[in-house]
């Protein structure tokens, strides 16, 4: 994810790009047992048909979900406890969920600071 940071974001300024939002991990695939996941970093902007293509970079539009919602204050290198607690809390009430975590970053950790004052939204997609 660090890697993409300074690509990412090298073209957004290039192009003018207004963000509408906080950046955001989509996971797309998550294996528990080997400990591994895949996923997508992401920056929200406006949807137009006038944003430059780009080899490296994919867009694509979220539809809303239902989701159940922890908050997570500490260093994002460990905000997968909170999928844990998500997914303890939709088991024992017998909610339905997919495993595919998001992480919506409230504050940028390249600014520095306190990692307890680093915060996340960590978010479980419900199933209807």
């Amino acid at each position: 994810m660090l890697s993409n940071i300074a690509t990412i974001l090298n073209y957004i300024n290039s192009n003018d790009i207004e963000l509408k939002g906080d950046p955001f991990l989509e996971v797309t695939s998550w294996d528990k047992m080997e400990e591994t996941i895949k996923f997508n970093f992401c920056f929200p902007i406006e949807k137009s048909d006038s944003i430059p293509q780009n080899a490296q970079l994919q867009f694509k539009t979220l539809a809303p979900i239902r989701v159940l919602k922890a908050e997570f204050n500490g260093n994002y290198s460990i905000s997968n406890n909170a999928w844990y607690y998500l997914l303890d809390h939709a088991e024992r009430n017998n909610m339905k969920i997919r495993e595919l975590p998001i992480e919506l970053y409230l504050v940028d950790p390249h600014v520095g600071g306190d990692p307890m004052n680093w915060k996340a939204h960590i978010f479980l997609p419900l199933i209807d």
